[in-house]
């Protein structure tokens, strides 16, 4: 019996997303937050819903989930580092809950850098000096950009847009950790082989 495997980025954070790509389809969700925070009960149930949801139609099934590394800079603001790092530590602990609900389950911690240099999504100088003079707003912006024209470009059908029609640069971030995650498992198996 073949085993089937399901794939979930999390992009932490207030902004973040939960995505996972199962049978080459892509979904996603915004994080779920509760007064600016990470709501850890519902993280919980949410995660366990994704895989409970796919494991009742599956014979078999292994759940492989990448969350992206949280790191703080100097300029971070201590409400700012605390927030972050509840809203971190809460996924970890919701990983750690449903870890223990499924036996073949594997989570691997990755750097934004990492993922993004797999596609090409870190703006090089040559590319920020092509592009002229920039505010930080802007090349900021530019970044969000490329990312979800990768997304569009993977998975055409993706919904990376909030209510309001603004692009939801966490959904774009967590459906890119989870292809991230597809890559390399696959390249993992096929150099075994």
């Amino acid at each position: 019996m073949k085993t089937e495997t399901l794939y979930i980025g999390i992009d932490p954070g207030i902004t973040g997303a939960i995505s996972w790509i199962f049978d080459n389809e892509c979904n996603s969700i915004p994080m779920p937050i509760q007064k600016k925070k990470v709501n850890f009960i519902k993280l919980v149930e949410t995660l366990s819903g994704i895989i409970q949801e796919i494991d009742d139609n599956t014979p078999r099934i292994r759940v492989v989930i990448a969350v992206e590394k949280q790191w703080y800079h100097k300029s971070d603001g201590k409400p700012s580092v605390w927030t972050n790092s509840a809203g971190y530590a809460a996924i970890l602990n919701a990983l750690a809950i449903v870890h223990k609900q499924i036996h073949d389950l594997e989570v691997t911690i990755v750097k934004a850098t990492v993922w993004k240099s797999k596609f090409n999504l870190i703006v090089t100088v040559k590319e920020a000096s092509a592009l002229g003079r920039l505010t930080k707003s802007r090349l900021t912006a530019y970044k969000k950009g490329k990312t979800a024209e990768k997304v569009l470009a993977l998975y055409p059908k993706a919904e990376i847009l909030g209510p309001r029609g603004g692009l939801r640069d966490g959904l774009s971030d967590a459906i890119m950790i989870a292809t991230w995650m597809k890559v390399i498992t696959e390249e993992k198996k096929n150099a075994r082989k």
